[in-house]
């Protein structure tokens, strides 16, 4: 699940976050020199999904609520 979730993050064939947690949306896919600059419902939603199983698969935090899970870091978009 972690690995999964951590493509949407970067940790993909290019190396570049294709999820924009800041704004609620997903591009939809890698081009080999970035990302595809279209942000369509499908894929923000395959990422939102991917988002609930690693937050399920972590469980509850001993201190309160589950930790949101955001990256911070900027897109390039091709």
């Amino acid at each position: 699940v972690e690995q999964a979730y951590g493509w949407f993050l970067g940790a993909n064939d290019v190396g570049i976050p294709v999820a924009v947690p800041e704004l609620g949306a997903c591009f939809d896919g890698l081009e080999p020199d970035g990302v595809n600059a279209n942000q369509g419902a499908e894929s923000t939603l395959v990422w939102l999904i991917a988002l609930e199983h690693v937050r399920r698969s972590r469980g509850p935090s001993a201190d309160g609520p589950r930790p949101a899970i955001v990256d911070r870091h900027p897109v390039p978009v091709a």
